[in-house]
């Protein structure tokens, strides 16, 4: 039997790497959640009193992720691409390009970096607001761009035991 310690192993938020279909290995400071909510219907059967109650239509939150600005400009073109028809293709009707969302994948790592504890698959995300940084000549600090990503769907891919190092069991 595992003892009430090792049932509560917690997770850390501080190391997790982003990878992105056609964009290389990105990596964040910081990721909001994941969310999904179920819309609830109820109906009263036979002038019953108590509702029965069901789920409904599903709705998933968006996806926002910050980091340093750098170099890289992978994620403004991106960003362009879902309204520039000119760009990888567009066929010029005022239409995005087919191929403008990406799926991707999201892993935490444990503390050693080596082995995961979760990892999500994320399948059709585009970007639904990008943003390149507010400039500020006044302050010491990184300038952090952030992008918010729609998608179709997530799921969580558990990882195999052997990736996972529980302690104090």
């Amino acid at each position: 039997m595992a003892s009430l310690a090792s049932a509560r192993l917690l997770v850390e938020k501080f190391n997790f790497v982003v990878n992105i279909d056609a964009i290389s290995t990105a990596f964040f400071m910081k990721m909001s959640e994941l969310t999904t909510e179920f819309a609830e219907i109820k109906y009263y059967e036979g002038g019953t009193l108590i509702p029965i109650k069901w789920p409904g239509r599903v709705t998933m939150s968006d996806l926002t992720l910050e980091r340093g600005v750098g170099t890289d400009s992978n994620f403004d073109t991106w960003a362009r691409q879902v309204v520039d028809t000119s760009l990888a293709g567009g066929h010029g009707a005022g239409l995005p390009p087919v191929g403008f969302t990406r799926n991707m994948t999201v892993t935490n790592k444990d503390r050693t970096k080596l082995g995961t504890i979760r990892k999500y698959q994320i399948y059709g995300a585009w970007p639904k607001k990008y943003n390149a940084a507010a400039w500020d000549n006044t302050v010491d600090e990184v300038d952090i761009e952030s992008v918010v990503l729609c998608f179709d769907r997530y799921e969580l891919i558990v990882p195999t035991p052997a990736t996972i190092a529980i302690t104090g069991v």
